[in-house]
């Protein structure tokens, strides 16, 4: 396939099926999906404030937070093995913790799962 086919395939692949199907109906314009996430935030989450701070396991790159206590839950952020997180010792469900942390400056809040976080 020549480049320029490439470079248009691979441009029509970062646009979102939503804002795709919008553009075609005339309701919108199609918007890059990067642009999206970067600028459209998803569900905010709400978690108790936090009393206690654990680390993320230096044996993973990246832990997901998440907007509800389950792994299938759609993810607001992650934040770097070796961080920290802070957490409510009664925000704890099904092996998932509401809590926050960090990635670079950007606070991420939401559920993640208990197993990747070193407990004392």
């Amino acid at each position: 396939m020549p480049p320029s086919k490439q470079r248009r395939r691979r441009r029509t692949a970062t646009f979102t099926a939503a804002a795709f199907l919008a553009a075609a109906a005339g309701v919108g314009t199609v918007t890059p999906a990067a642009a999206l996430t970067a600028e459209t935030p998803l569900r905010a989450v709400s978690c108790p404030a936090a009393d206690s701070w654990s680390t993320v396991k230096n044996s993973i790159d990246w832990l997901k937070v998440h907007t509800a206590p389950r792994a299938s839950a759609l993810s607001v952020g992650q934040v770097p093995g070796g961080s920290r997180f802070h957490y409510h010792h009664n925000a704890v469900s099904h092996g998932f913790v509401c809590g926050y942390g960090y990635n670079g400056s950007t606070k991420v809040t939401g559920w993640v799962a208990a197993s990747y976080l070193n407990w004392p």
